[in-house]
């Protein structure tokens, strides 16, 4: 099997047809699957990927089980796929160019020094609008495990990677620490194979949904769960990692301490910022930490 599509979805019978139907529009040279983990949604979802499943034999729909999560989910789906390659698309995404598949196995099969790539996409609203894009601004032609580790920028429906056995052991181990950053794991688990190559083409939406916007009021326990994740990836991955992923640990921490004191929360505030001061004269200089955390309106 040459590829496999990964797509997890949860309620959302509004997208998942169009999601389904980008990725069975795709023109390829080579054989592929379509995993679906559907989580035990409420809504008409699961019917549409079974009426798919019954229509396209390329199609894999996994047995439904208990509800596992936004991180169970993706564990069980990336330990289904069986491809070479894995690309990514989320049932509220979907792909625009019916090349897309084509050209970025194609750039992996030809650069066998990088472990995976993506490219730029169209930002929509719920309504399906063109909203802006990813990427407006000059991008690097190559990103590092340090890089990538240091933001989110690669659209989930734009990466494909190569299927490591590093990587998916890595992320099953590690899926409990990234309830909601499954998206942060996989891709400092790929970077940490190889550079990650960007491509400038314009292949597939991100939808800005309600459901991604109803994650702002649960700031805290995001803040925490990246701190637990990078925490987790120090102790898992080579120690010539762990200095960026200590940066990063602190960074979060930084990040709840001003969420703390935003919301009033003072006794946690003080708590978190104790943690930062821990990190004075190596991550940071006293006066800058003073400045950035001490009191900060």
């Amino acid at each position: 099997m040459k590829l496999s599509v990964f797509v997890v979805t949860y309620n959302q019978e509004k997208y998942i047809r169009q999601c389904l139907d980008s990725i069975l529009m795709q023109e390829v040279g080579f054989d592929y699957e379509v995993v679906i983990g559907e989580d035990h949604g409420t809504d008409g979802t699961r019917a549409i990927c079974e009426e798919y499943a019954e229509k396209y034999p390329q199609i894999r729909l996994l047995p439904l089980i208990e509800n596992l999560g936004v991180a169970g989910n993706w564990r069980r789906v990336l330990m289904e796929c069986k491809g070479e390659y894995v690309a990514m698309c989320e049932g509220d995404d979907y792909w625009t160019d019916s090349k897309k598949l084509q050209k970025q196995v194609l750039f992996l099969d030809e650069n066998k020094q990088y472990a995976g790539c993506f490219h730029n996409a169209n930002k929509v609203d719920d309504a399906g609008r063109v909203i802006g894009v990813m990427h407006n601004g000059e991008m690097q032609s190559e990103y590092d495990f340090d890089k990538i580790v240091s933001g989110w920028f690669m659209p989930t429906a734009s990466l494909l990677f190569r299927r490591n056995s590093d990587v998916i052991v890595g992320f099953d181990k590690l899926a409990k620490y990234s309830y909601y950053s499954a998206d942060r794991l996989l891709s400092a688990l790929i970077s940490d194979k190889g550079n990650i190559a960007y491509m400038p083409s314009i292949m597939s939406v991100w939808r800005r949904n309600e459901a991604c916007l109803s994650m702002s009021g649960n700031l805290f326990k995001i803040y925490q769960g990246n701190i637990s994740l990078y925490s987790a990836l120090k102790d898992w991955l080579p120690v010539s990692r762990k200095k960026i992923l200590s940066k990063r640990v602190f960074e979060w921490h930084g990040v709840l301490t001003l969420e703390y004191y935003k919301q009033a929360k003072y006794l946690k505030y003080f708590k978190e910022l104790f943690v930062t001061l821990l990190y004075v004269r190596t991550f940071v200089d006293f006066k800058t930490w003073v400045k950035n955390y001490l009191f900060r309106k």
